[in-house]
């Protein structure tokens, strides 16, 4: 049984750690490779993959290529703060304690 996971299992941990670094500032890609200890192929993977999803953007300064999150990338890492948040708390909070609030599971075929 697939899961509707897709793109998470596409992005990877390292797609992950790039749409959270940059929810904090932009960046270049050495910043990448320095800041979360990435090797050159998984980073141009990932920027690649975060590209096509829409969920980062590139400009250049000058030589530079510096690289944002878009508003749907902004949004997707606020989310797995959320979920970083709620994962590491003891406690659920209160309003999605409940069963009957849970969001449904999508099955792939």
């Amino acid at each position: 049984m697939k899961f509707g996971l897709n793109m998470l299992e596409e992005v990877g941990e390292t797609g992950i750690k790039i749409l959270l670094f940059l929810n904090t500032r932009s960046a270049k890609l050495t910043d990448f490779r320095e800041e979360l200890g990435v090797g050159n192929e998984a980073v141009y993977r990932c920027v690649l993959i975060l590209e096509r999803y829409q969920l980062i953007m590139e400009h250049n300064e000058g030589k530079k290529r510096i690289f944002d999150l878009t508003p749907k990338g902004k949004l997707v890492a606020e989310k797995m703060w959320e979920a970083e948040k709620i994962m590491t708390s003891e406690h659920l909070p209160q309003e999605r304690h409940n069963a009957k609030e849970r969001l449904p599971i999508h099955h792939s075929k």
